[in-house]
């Protein structure tokens, strides 16, 4: 339901479903105040395919796999680092292209931990090409981002990362 009043708009469980993915949100918007925004979504376990009608932006990436998301933001919609986040995003088996020029990245596994204006992953596992690997990753600022990634991989195949080895 929604409720516009005088000084708020108040969304309660307003439901959106497609075949595969099932998202609930609850809001406040107030028309004055610091924080005129509190959100919280929550979906089911979904598969980011089914989603790509309605996102067409993210269909360049070739997503894959399935994700299931609880979420909440406070803030200042359309400021820079206007939205403060908070939860978590479950990847199952996600893949997805983020260059030409390197093979996908496949089978990631792993929780995304949104905090502020900020990502980081403690554990997040995978495969780049024929090359596996788990990382610890942390993104501050959706703006100007500042990443910290570490990798670890028991057997990099370079050419996963674009390098040619003399060798081969």
């Amino acid at each position: 339901s929604a409720i516009l009043g005088s000084a708020e708009v108040r969304l309660s469980e307003l439901h959106y479903q497609l075949p595969s993915l099932d998202v609930t949100a609850n809001g406040v918007y107030r028309y004055d105040g610091r924080l005129p925004l509190e959100l919280a979504v929550a979906t089911n376990r979904f598969e980011v395919g089914s989603i790509l009608p309605i996102l067409p932006g993210i269909a360049a990436y070739q997503p894959h796999g399935r994700l299931q998301a609880a979420v909440t933001a406070t803030g200042v919609p359309g400021a820079a680092e206007g939205l403060q986040w908070q939860g978590g995003v479950n990847l199952e088996g996600c893949s997805l292209r983020p260059s030409e020029q390197l093979p996908p990245l496949n089978d990631l596994t792993g929780t995304l931990n949104l905090s502020g204006a900020g990502v980081e992953s403690s554990q997040l596992s995978g495969t780049l090409g024929s090359s596996q690997f788990t990382a610890t990753v942390s993104l501050r600022g959706f703006t100007r981002p500042l990443v910290d990634l570490e990798v670890a991989s028991p057997s990099l195949h370079l050419n996963d990362i674009g390098l040619i080895s003399s060798g081969q």
